[in-house]
């Protein structure tokens, strides 16, 4: 399931294959919300954030695994706020 929504803060917040990408800038005093959901075991995927233009990736190690063998289109990313 890809979903995509935008959040009050500015951020756009998108779900690609049970992972989150955040895009935009990220307030610490946010962060817990951005997370929430996951398992103590979810981890961030920095490489597949900088791949996609996103300032967080994160997911359930399997899920993020599961991204990172998947051919992902840079278009998957929402274009930046001006």
């Amino acid at each position: 399931m890809n979903e995509v929504s935008t959040l009050d803060t500015g951020l756009t917040v998108q779900t690609l294959h049970r992972c989150r990408l955040v895009f935009g800038q990220v307030p610490l005093g946010g962060l817990c919300k951005l997370l929430h959901g996951f398992s103590e075991r979810a981890i961030l995927a920095p490489d597949i954030a900088r791949q996609l233009g996103a300032s967080i990736v994160v997911g359930e190690p399997e899920d993020i695994r599961a991204l990172r063998q998947r051919d992902i289109p840079i278009t998957a990313a929402p274009a930046a706020p001006q």
